[in-house]
């Protein structure tokens, strides 16, 4: 999409009235259309799954605007360039960890999306040591289990059952300046 183009603003009427929005579903409908109730210049990408389930529910609403995306956002920001890069690995994470997502009643997390797009927006690559867990060597005390004597294991270093990792501080990617 060259920056002559744009969508009109009266495409997505009933989604403005209507829909789910939020801070990145606006930014893209901004950045398509040239206006609208984004921040003006604001190219706010999503920071966490329920933003990006925003942005997915607002492009499954508008093929048109599902097929021009790719090329608007990733001019948008770095992350949004960053974001686009892995936009349908993203996806079938999300629809992997939670495939009732499009429900608006659905609850429930997804973390693994959540740790993917952290890693993503960082220009991070997942740690190969621990294989993107951030999980380093198993606790002594609890043995890896997490829990010890009915409660939360509290040893010192222990997180949920293991050591951070040493390679990646356990954020379970690493980023090329480090």
């Amino acid at each position: 999409m060259s920056a002559t183009t744009a969508l009109p603003l009266s495409m997505f009427s009933t989604w403005l009235a209507y829909g789910e929005r939020g801070l990145s579903s606006e930014a893209i409908m901004l950045r398509l259309t040239g206006n609208g109730p984004g921040r003006s210049g604001r190219y706010d990408h999503p920071y966490d799954p329920a933003d990006l389930r925003r942005c997915f529910l607002f492009l499954d609403q508008h093929p048109l605007a599902a097929l021009v995306f790719p090329d608007a956002m990733s001019g948008a920001s770095p992350e949004w360039a960053r974001l686009v890069a892995v936009w349908d690995e993203l996806r079938a994470t999300l629809t992997e960890e939670a495939p009732d997502w499009s429900d608006r009643q659905a609850q429930g997390s997804a973390p693994r999306t959540y740790a993917l797009m952290k890693r993503t927006l960082a220009n991070g690559v997942k740690c190969e040591p621990c294989d993107g867990s951030g999980r380093g060597e198993a606790c002594e005390k609890c043995k890896g289990s997490g829990r010890r004597s009915g409660g939360r294991c509290r040893a010192r270093g222990c997180f949920r059952g293991h050591r951070l990792c040493v390679e990646c501080h356990g954020d379970g990617y690493t980023r090329g300046d480090r």
